[in-house]
């Protein structure tokens, strides 16, 4: 039997973030007073695109968009059932590794990740100045380290900033294609096919 909103009258009024609404069918939001995990999923979705709060601490988001058609609950929550992995612990939404460069949240998109593999490619630009991906001073020199599985490795420490990006950027690449290898199985074969090829951008220093 279909359930109705219980928080609003009009199950198609945008009660979240003003984007999306719960819609008429049997996905509910709570049950037993408990958030349920489609819900948690479609909410924290919305909130990354659509949360200007939520921008000001993650900027990368601005610009991100969900399909109408995922602005409603019972839409997202028939796909959200329908996919691998979508309930494992441990596992995130992805909209970025079926389709490079992508910005919009969509069931040709998107797929369930490892945590691991959706961290993988982040980049920490906020924290590094103007020096390139992977590179940090020590002392007169400037050092390359990557970090795997969350602890970091020390690439060793060069005269140039080009120097330790080199380094880092192979190192990178291999750690990458490595996390490609070992997840296969859990992974859409389109985010596989991606991490399987991707190269880390080049580096000129412009200083």
């Amino acid at each position: 039997m279909d359930v109705k909103c219980k928080h609003c009258k009009n199950p198609y009024y945008p009660s979240v973030l003003g984007i999306g609404y719960i819609g008429d069918g049997k996905y509910r939001p709570r049950i037993n007073g408990k958030k349920t995990s489609v819900y948690e999923s479609w909410k924290n979705m919305l909130q990354r695109c659509y949360s200007p709060v939520y921008h000001n601490k993650q900027p990368t988001y601005v610009g991100c968009s969900v399909l109408d058609e995922w602005h409603n609950l019972q839409t997202y929550a028939e796909w959200y059932y329908d996919q691998p992995h979508s309930q494992n612990a441990g596992f995130q939404l992805d909209k970025d590794l079926r389709i490079a460069g992508n910005k919009i949240y969509g069931p040709d998109t998107c797929s369930f990740v490892p945590k691991q593999i959706n961290t993988l490619l982040a980049d920490c630009a906020a924290s590094r100045g103007d020096l390139p991906q992977g590179v940090g001073r020590n002392g007169k020199g400037f050092r390359a380290r990557l970090a795997v599985n969350g602890k970091p490795m020390k690439l060793g420490t060069y005269a140039e900033p080009e120097q330790a990006f080199a380094v880092y950027k192979k190192a990178k690449e291999y750690n990458v294609r490595s996390m490609a290898e070992e997840w296969k199985d859990w992974l859409h074969p389109e985010a596989y096919n991606y991490l399987k090829t991707w190269e880390l951008a080049g580096y000129t220093n412009s200083g």
